[in-house]
């Protein structure tokens, strides 16, 4: 898995943070920014003076797929629950950050 914040400028560091120690705890390999750092929405949208995070998460196919047949193999299964307990762990931090964020900001 790749996770690209343009190298720090579209998310907080906490917001990568997170994400990459959920994935790695389900055993995915995590890399950052390269080879893809994030294109036209992790830049253009992302703000996190603002408290606006933009982060972009590439999956390499073979983790879900025959890249012969496009069919999806036994590891989809396995893959989606990884990532949707990862993806709901990510959350439940950010969404506790974020409330703080908002209680400081009023």
């Amino acid at each position: 898995m790749i996770l690209g914040d343009r190298f720090g400028t579209s998310a907080a560091g906490y917001i990568i943070d997170i994400a990459e120690e959920a994935f790695r705890r389900r055993g995915l390999s995590v890399t950052r920014n390269r080879p893809y750092a994030g294109g036209f929405i992790t830049e253009h949208y992302g703000a996190p003076a603002s408290g606006v995070h933009a982060l972009q998460i590439e999956i390499n196919r073979a983790l879900y797929m025959n890249e012969a047949t496009l069919e999806p193999h036994a590891g989809f299964a396995e893959l989606e629950q990884a990532i949707g307990t990862a993806m709901a762990e990510s959350f439940a931090h950010w969404s506790g950050w974020l409330d703080d964020w908002r209680e400081a900001a009023e």
